[in-house]
């Protein structure tokens, strides 16, 4: 259980565990290119675990070697044999005009971070989460999950509003949120072009 912060380190490495894992503290991870997991300097940091991960706490990434990605680049930075839950918050630098998608795959126990360009083709879900008083929540996970269970996350932006890019048309998706303070009834929509106004109202404060 990692309750401080833990980083693969060697800018980049992998660092390996066995047995379970959960991380209700602070995993650190480091890109600096599109080398591979744990090729210096030029790929990026790996968490690889034999067991169950159940994700939690924060997960922080900054890019190093200055390196910025690219539309399509992708990065695996975490490697279970499977894995339950999400982070509870994600920090990624800004690589505008290009966009961060975080993806959660709990059967191949993966977390993958990839990059993708909000002009290029491609289906969108958008929306905004709000207080019951129509105030924008910054901050809050927005997570689109398909009919297979792989899930993507989002942070809303300072005034509440979320995007997800390249969204696979013709398949119904759960859209759910989760808030430090509030509480969100989950959404089913079936996508067959761009969906703007998926929004969410909190419910209840927790």
């Amino acid at each position: 259980s990692n309750a401080g912060t833990l980083a693969p380190g060697l800018s980049p490495g992998i660092l390996n565990i066995t047995g379970t894992y959960a991380n209700p503290g602070i995993l650190n991870i480091e890109i600096g290119g599109t080398g591979g997991a744990g090729v210096n300097p030029n790929g990026h940091d790996q968490l690889l675990i034999t067991g169950v991960a159940t994700l939690g706490g924060t997960l922080d990434v900054t890019l190093t070697n200055g390196f910025t990605p690219a539309n399509g680049n992708s990065f695996v930075v975490l490697d279970a044999a499977s894995s339950t839950g999400t982070f509870a918050t994600v920090n990624l630098p800004n690589i505008a005009p290009n966009v961060w998608n975080t993806t959660y795959n709990d059967a191949a126990g993966t977390v993958t971070l990839s990059v993708s360009n909000p002009t290029a083709a491609g289906v969108s879900v958008s929306g905004r989460v709000l207080t019951a008083n129509g105030i924008g929540i910054r901050g809050a996970i927005v997570v689109i999950t398909d009919s297979a269970g792989v899930s993507r996350s989002v942070n809303t932006s300072s005034f509440g509003y979320y995007r997800f890019d390249d969204v696979q048309a013709g398949a119904t998706y759960v859209v759910s949120v989760r808030g430090k303070q509030y509480v969100f009834t989950s959404r089913i929509v079936s996508v067959g072009d761009d969906l703007t106004d998926v929004d969410f109202t909190a419910q209840q404060n927790k």
